[in-house]
């Protein structure tokens, strides 16, 4: 089922990658979104057993898969561009990590499928795909607005800035992801059957997030002009309000996440994606009022 979505995923990516590219009046972004898009089919190909291994808590693995991939992706970006020197270099390293992801999963969570249908677990998967689908693509597009609008608004140097920009304030959120973030969906899933368990563990990693997260931001946002001039250098120390904002954003996107990991647990996507559904709509929204 994971692969069909991704195969039908892809042809959607294919098929809108010419308006994509005229709309930025970029003839050049056709082929390199087209091929960007194997990562879908290579990320929906993936081991089932994989995921398995993230709802046991067992890391070791999961880190070798994700860890190693993004390893290759590093070390193909940085070899190729000695050779390309131009943004193809991301555009085959992102797919390579994809397709490197896809190997180790095989490698280290080997699975056959078998060609026999167990109808309870095919009704509970179709229950569960039916609610999520399309919410990947809907967190897509609201985490890139942003980016997507400012292409058409700026230049291309000052879209450059703001993605530099963009990446040290995801901090946060990064710090987040790293050390909780991945063990929420399986550490909800097993608090599902009782809600008083599953509110006070709510409530107490909320707790933790604003604990650590609050003074970190404000921390952020003081030293923000020396932070972004000891990283990238004085030129970017004017974007200090842009940082600022960012930081904040970003660091209440965590409760957001907070919140989808704990919809995903009880098996109730579908309230996360209407959700976003309706975010999405607001952003492309004010967006499109300001191009």
């Amino acid at each position: 089922f994971s692969t069909v979505l991704g195969f039908v995923l892809f042809v959607i990516a294919f098929i809108s990658a010419p308006f994509i590219a005229k709309f930025y009046n970029q003839p050049e972004l056709l082929l390199m979104l087209r091929i960007a898009s194997l990562s879908i089919v290579f990320d929906s190909m993936m081991s089932p057993r994989t995921y398995v291994l993230e709802k046991e808590l067992k890391f070791s693995k999961w880190v070798v898969i994700m860890q190693g991939a993004g390893l290759v992706n590093i070390l193909v970006a940085i070899t190729l561009s000695f050779y390309l020197k131009n943004v193809w270099a991301l555009v085959i390293a992102v797919t390579c990590e994809s397709l490197f992801r896809l190997i180790f999963s095989f490698l280290l969570c080997p699975f056959i499928p078998k060609f026999k249908i167990e109808r309870q677990s095919m009704s509970e998967i179709y229950k569960f795909a039916i609610g999520i689908f399309g919410l990947p693509i809907l967190l897509m597009v609201f985490q890139q607005a942003d980016v997507f609008f400012l292409g058409k608004l700026v230049s291309v140097e000052d879209l450059g800035k703001y993605s530099l920009v963009i990446i040290l304030s995801r901090l946060p959120n990064m710090i987040y992801s790293v050390t909780l973030g991945r063990l929420m969906v399986p550490v909800f899933s097993e608090l599902r059957d009782d809600s008083t368990k599953f509110r006070k563990n709510f409530l107490k990693i909320t707790n933790i997030i604003c604990l650590f997260g609050i003074p970190f931001i404000a921390f952020l946002g003081v030293y923000s002009k020396s932070i972004l001039s000891l990283v990238y250098g004085n030129i970017y120390a004017s974007a200090y309000l842009t940082f600022i904002i960012l930081c904040v954003s970003y660091f209440i996107r965590i409760f957001n996440e907070l919140i989808g990991s704990s919809f995903i647990a009880i098996a109730r996507p579908d309230l996360f994606r209407n959700y976003s559904f309706v975010r999405m709509l607001i952003v492309l929204e004010i967006g499109r009022a300001h191009v």
